[in-house]
């Protein structure tokens, strides 16, 4: 898959471990798809992205540019995380650690294990 910088995959294991280019434009769905395709059922994931936060009707969501958007919801063992995340305005930069459960009818959202919050570059 073109933006696709490694991609391990164990098969005793029945994971795999995909690195994209920071431009990529895949997306979770994509990968699901594609592994559907080749004959093998997606697991849930755990992923790391990065966007800008914003709110859309109530729901905490994660714009990642040519990725898509990602809706955010709390993670039963990283409630600490959640909680700061609610507290950052929206168009703040972050990046996501998180939980996807595998639904093969929607993408349900990312439960957030951790957050990194970015630093804005300073114009002068």
């Amino acid at each position: 898959m073109q933006g696709v910088t490694e991609a391990t995959v164990s098969l005793n294991k029945g994971e795999a471990v995909v690195k994209f280019a920071p431009d990529s434009k895949i997306t979770l769905r994509q990968i699901q798809e594609t592994v559907r395709k080749n004959g093998f059922s997606p697991k849930d994931a755990r992923i790391r992205v990065a966007g800008r936060l914003f709110n859309k009707d109530g729901t905490l969501l994660l714009n990642a540019g040519d990725s898509g958007e990602y809706a955010l919801a709390a993670s039963p063992s990283a409630k600490e995380q959640w909680q700061h995340l609610q507290t950052l305005a929206t168009g703040q930069r972050v990046v996501v650690d998180g939980h996807v459960p595998t639904d093969p009818a929607k993408l349900p959202p990312v439960q957030v294990l951790e957050i990194r919050v970015e630093k804005e570059p300073v114009e002068n």
